[in-house]
């Protein structure tokens, strides 16, 4: 069995929550390990879940890992190894003259970690530690030509504080400014990235969350400055089926130490694992310019629209015709007639970009989400409230829709028929699509 390296007083189990889970160390002696205390109406997590049980499926470890390694000395990252799906996966596909460099914080998964390439040739540095104590010196090394993974899955309440201050610490030294409610996943991917050498390449699993909340803006940002080209996959349906958790694909290629220029930025969007598993890596990919999904205003939801549904959204942003719906909390404004003027396909359609989905097809919107909402409320005095209420309770949305896509947009913005009707399809589509991942 392979020799761990094992960093001084870092043998803990780190309460986490990991892409497919909800584990909590709860069953672990907090206060010993340095663990904030919470509660939780929540019931008491399972064995499994609190080993952290449900990992990236082999199949998929192996798919990344096959594109991000190219070349049998390659040097691999994987910064969260858990039970050893990404280790497995890229030990066959290396030399005696690569090498891996495996993290887990976890005593007992590195174990496993370890027993699922038991007899490997390939080198493989263990690493039984916090990732970001061990960050600093990788930092100081060559880079890596591959870096892979899942990583943790840690809401920021949950982030123990001395790890989320270390690694916000790290993340700043490299130019980051953390947002205070930022997931433990977005570190983990960022420090990742920062440790893979010129012209190395990223592959990992990430939360769905990578679109559209905004601790990960600067990470949208960035990503197309850190590589010569992004792919983002997506599916229709949940690649853990045993919890309401969606999941990305993130590839990055080609590292860049350039960052004033963009790389370009692809989507796919594909069923499911198994279908993705029947497709070359860069077929029906959808070609995207970077800088138009990174404003201010406008999230990588957005990507999954067509061209001319995007442009419908982004000329309607430039036309001086709306107003931000924060704008409108700083004046005297009728309740009931801004409720009725936010029925209308624009605004519908800007809630898909600006707010947030879950598993089971909820849309959310958070205060300062909602604040960035597009609404025609100047234009409201042609609305017949009364008639959008009735269509609204007899289950008609399209009918109340109509109404006001006539009343706010038409007569109102002066926006054509044409205009209308993009931003109708754009509404359409980020809502099926959010409907379909259930």
């Amino acid at each position: 069995m392979p020799r761990i390296r094992v960093e001084p007083d870092k043998l803990m189990e780190w309460g986490r929550i990991r892409h497919g889970s909800e584990d909590m160390a709860s069953a672990v002696e907090q206060r010993t390990f340095g663990f904030a205390e919470f509660g939780t109406n929540k019931a008491a997590p399972t064995a499994t879940k609190v080993r952290g049980g449900y990992h990236t499926p082999a199949a998929l470890a192996d798919y990344l890992c096959r594109w991000a390694i190219r070349s049998r000395s390659d040097r691999v990252l994987e910064p969260s190894c858990g039970d050893g799906s990404f280790v497995a996966a890229a030990a066959p596909l290396l030399g005696d003259d690569g090498s891996i460099t495996a993290v887990e914080i976890v005593h007992e998964e590195l174990r496993k970690a370890q027993a699922a390439v038991d007899g490997t040739a390939v080198p493989i540095d263990w690493r039984c530690a916090n990732f970001f104590d061990v960050a600093p010196g990788l930092m100081r090394g060559a880079g890596y030509d591959a870096a892979v993974g899942n990583p943790p899955f840690i809401r920021f309440q949950y982030f123990d504080k001395r790890a989320r201050e270390q690694a916000f610490r790290l993340v700043n030294t490299v130019g980051y400014r953390p947002n205070g409610l930022a997931n433990a996943w977005i570190a983990f991917v960022q420090l990742a990235a920062e440790l893979v050498r010129d012209g190395g390449r990223l592959a990992m699993v990430v939360p769905a969350e990578l679109l559209q909340v905004q601790y990960a803006a600067e990470l949208r940002d960035r990503l197309p400055r850190l590589f010569d080209a992004v792919f983002v996959i997506a599916f229709d349906r949940l690649v853990f089926p045993d919890i309401q958790q969606e999941v990305l694909l993130l590839l990055g290629d080609g590292r860049n130490r350039n960052p004033q220029t963009y790389g370009r930025l692809y989507t796919r969007q594909v069923v499911d694992g198994a279908a993705l598993l029947s497709m070359e890596p860069t077929s029906d990919l959808v070609s995207h310019v970077p800088e138009r999904h990174t404003h201010a205003h406008m999230k990588w939801t957005s990507l999954f629209l067509e061209d001319d549904e995007f442009r419908a959204l982004s000329d309607a942003a430039a036309s001086g015709a709306l107003d931000r719906m924060g704008e409108l909390a700083d004046v005297g404004v009728d309740v009931d007639m801004l409720c009725a003027s936010m029925v209308n396909s624009l605004t519908f359609a800007w809630a898909e970009v600006c707010g947030r989905s879950y598993g089971g097809g909820v849309l959310e919107l958070e205060p300062r989400e909602a604040e960035r909402l597009l609404v025609p409320y100047r234009f409201s005095a042609g609305l017949d409230v009364e008639y959008i209420d009735r269509r609204l309770r007899a289950g008609d949305l399209e009918g109340a829709l109509d109404h006001g896509d006539r009343a706010l947009l038409k007569d109102g913005c002066g926006f054509s028929d044409r205009d209308v009707n993009r931003a109708r399809a754009a509404w359409n589509r980020l809502r099926s699509r959010r409907h379909r991942r259930r």
